[in-house]
């Protein structure tokens, strides 16, 4: 079904869940009716010995914002905690930290679980609390809390040799040794953590008190369902993700799709949106919904850019970076490359559909324009993106060549999901009217979009066409899911320069608010290179 996991695994997956299909906390999810219970509460005085314990943590500098904070205290009053992160918002810090905070209010022995889609989240997550646990260990003994001590193992598959900290998918015996000298905290996808579970099987089955699933947003909800299963009944979940960026892929035809049981369940929904359609029909105190809101990647400009997309949830997202009204003007591509922030370069072209070599060129201009040598910028500050394969092999025949000291990325979407760049760019390709209609659910999808547009930490330079900006989508939802794509429009509200030179005519726009005294004269020059291909 999905193509983030292997036949192999999946088939893992739904063996597993024919086989455990029946347990007790598979129906706390029951879609026809979700049961999932409310623990007891914690003393008010354990609480805020645990609050105070986070709040003093050092880490590296700094301490965990007050968003973080709050939403790491909500996770221990709720036995299942949905927790949004909105780019850059430190989601993988906040988890790291609830963790450790988890572990310290049971007072028992406990095991506990972590898993995401893919191995990259896993280490991620692993470093972090690695990290982490002896800035927390030295708060708490300071507050006085008592803790007992734990081990984080990265399970590794049968034909890897287990290094430091790893333990072999088969060897079951060292996880209970390790658990029989103080609390675990074991790592890994979800066929990995499943393989384990399977060997736990043969002696006695796996009941873990926790269970953290990072990038929950890309998990479809079956998988999620089976480690579920592996919890013991007074076990607790925490889900952390993003349900506005991309969501898992699956090769099914969901939309004609008729089966009730099938649609009850939903299959092909990822388990952070799956669980969050439930939320409201549990009672307080079972499934907790938390929000990071400041965003430590994101300066304001590119913030002001996406935030609409996250007041729909509530959530008034903002940027900790200062901003400074820039002075000035744009007299020519290469002082794209001068001001940090959002540049809109709109063309005429209007008859490519899944490749555009007037793009291709455009953007080979501006990158030609930056001027710099290797020697004056750190390597792999540019990251190049658009939603076709045919364009991404056109741009990196086109750029790999004359730019790859400073490129990081030339690729679609899916592979900057989870990634960030200095500056991004932008090839929208599409300009053929027919074609952009006929894809709209595809090229102007929100999430999609939400993915390329919060990957910047400095820059974003979309290059676009006019007909692209311009499409009205007949289909209601695909016209909710072009907002991004208007409001980018809206945003960019000020002509600053007509490039001169190009077969189309090409415009260049900034968001006015964030430019102080804007030269809007537009340089009749442009500096490009004599090599550039033509």
């Amino acid at each position: 079904m999905g193509e983030s996991l292997s036949n192999y695994a999946r088939a893992r997956v739904d063996a597993w869940l024919s086989e455990h299909g029946a347990s007790p906390i598979v129906r706390w999810f029951d879609p026809q009716g979700p049961a999932v219970p409310v623990r007891e509460r914690m003393s008010d005085a354990s609480l805020n010995t645990l609050q105070a314990v986070l709040a003093s943590m050092d880490l590296d500098g700094h301490r965990l914002d007050e968003v973080q904070l709050r939403s790491c205290m909500d996770g221990l009053t709720c036995t299942v905690q949905l927790l949004l992160g909105p780019p850059g918002t430190g989601k993988t810090n906040t988890a790291a930290a609830a963790v450790l905070a988890r572990l310290a209010a049971r007072p028992r022995r406990k095991l506990f679980l972590l898993s995401a889609n893919t191995h990259t989240a896993v280490n991620e997550l692993i470093e972090r609390i690695r990290d982490t646990s002896p800035r927390f260990l030295q708060a708490a003994a300071l507050a006085g809390l008592e803790h007992r001590p734990h081990k984080v193992l990265r399970l590794v598959s049968g034909d890897t040799l287990p290094n430091e900290g790893e333990v072999g998918t088969w060897n079951d015996a060292q996880v209970r040794e390790e658990m029989e000298r103080g609390d675990v905290v074991l790592c890994g996808t979800v066929g990995e953590l499943l393989k384990m579970a399977d060997r736990f099987q043969r002696s006695s089955p796996m009941r873990a008190d926790g269970l953290m699933i990072d990038e929950a947003s890309m998990m479809v909800f079956p998988d999620f369902l089976a480690l579920a299963t592996l919890l013991a009944g007074d076990g607790e979940i925490m889900l952390v993700g993003d349900h506005k960026q991309l969501s898992p892929i699956t090769s099914h035809d969901w939309e004609e799709e008729s089966r009730e049981q099938v649609i009850a369940l939903a299959p092909h929904q990822s388990c952070y949106e799956a669980v969050r359609g439930l939320s409201e029909r549990t009672p307080p105190g079972a499934i907790g919904r938390s929000a990071l809101t400041v965003t430590y990647r994101l300066t304001p400009e590119l913030t002001h850019l996406i935030s609409g997309v996250y007041a729909e949830e509530g959530v008034e997202l903002r940027s900790r970076k200062r901003q400074e009204l820039k002075s000035g003007g744009i007299s020519s591509l290469a002082d794209l490359w001068h001001e940090k922030g959002v540049y809109l370069v709109v063309h005429d072209e209007s008859c490519s559909r899944k490749s555009n070599l007037f793009e291709a060129q455009l953007i080979y201009d501006i990158m030609a324009a930056r001027g710099v040598e290797e020697h004056e910028v750190p390597p792999a500050t540019v990251s190049v993106i658009t939603p076709h394969r045919a364009q991404r092999g056109l741009l990196r025949s086109m750029l790999e060549k004359d730019f790859k000291y400073h490129l990081k990325l030339i690729d679609t979407v899916e592979r900057l999901q989870g990634g960030e760049c200095e500056t991004i760019m932008v090839s929208g390709t599409q300009s053929d009217s027919g074609a952009i209609t006929g894809s709209a659910d595809f090229i102007l999808d929100l999430n999609r979009t939400n993915v390329i547009f919060s990957r910047a930490r400095e820059r974003l330079i979309v290059v676009c066409s006019r007909s692209l900006l311009d499409s009205m989508p007949a289909d209601i939802d695909d016209y909710a899911s072009s907002y991004l794509w208007k409001h980018l429009r809206s945003v960019c509200d000020t002509a600053v320069m007509k490039v001169p030179g190009y077969e189309h005519e090409v415009e260049i726009r900034v968001p006015g608010r964030f430019w102080n005294h804007l030269d809007r004269s537009g340089s009749e020059r442009i500096v490009r290179s004599p090599d550039g291909p033509r």
